[in-house]
């Protein structure tokens, strides 16, 4: 703890006061009492910092309005780029392009031969396609691509 006048070190504790309403304080009693914490301060002390964890790591993106034909150009250049699989839905949010264009323009590259797609296999061994069953199972795929080499 910092005596007066010293500046305090970043491991000193900090009281930081808030205020809750009745029935606040009540879902955190029983919230502490339910899952066994040793006061309502180590609750909202781990709450509070699960929260900073969640918005530190947060990633905003941002959508830019790029055609289908735009996003084919900008998808192609990246994953030539970026070898290796690639989720579409992360290359969108790389990009700034919207999901439904993104996996739109990510057909069309596989249909054209400029990147692989995936497919599900049977226990037979045949291909079903992007979306199909898998073991009896329905199942939808994200899709993954990866960049054809020229």
């Amino acid at each position: 703890m910092a005596l007066h006048g010293q500046k305090p070190r970043p491991s000193d504790p900090r009281v930081i006061p808030t205020r809750f309403s009745g029935d606040e304080v009540a879902r955190i009693d029983r919230a502490r009492s339910r899952f066994r914490f040793p006061s309502r301060s180590a609750l909202i002390r781990e709450a509070v910092l699960e929260k900073v964890d969640a918005l530190e790591t947060t990633k905003v993106v941002e959508i830019r309005d790029v055609s289908e034909k735009e996003a084919i150009r900008l998808i192609d250049r990246y994953i030539q780029k970026h070898p290796g699989v690639h989720q579409v839905d992360d290359i969108a949010d790389e990009l700034g392009i919207e999901l439904r264009v993104a996996f739109a323009a990510a057909e069309k590259l596989v249909g054209r031969g400029r990147a692989r797609g995936p497919w599900l296999v049977r226990k037979s061994g045949s291909h079903r396609g992007l979306r199909g069953k898998l073991y009896d199972a329905e199942a939808y795929i994200a899709l993954a691509i990866e960049g054809v080499r020229r």
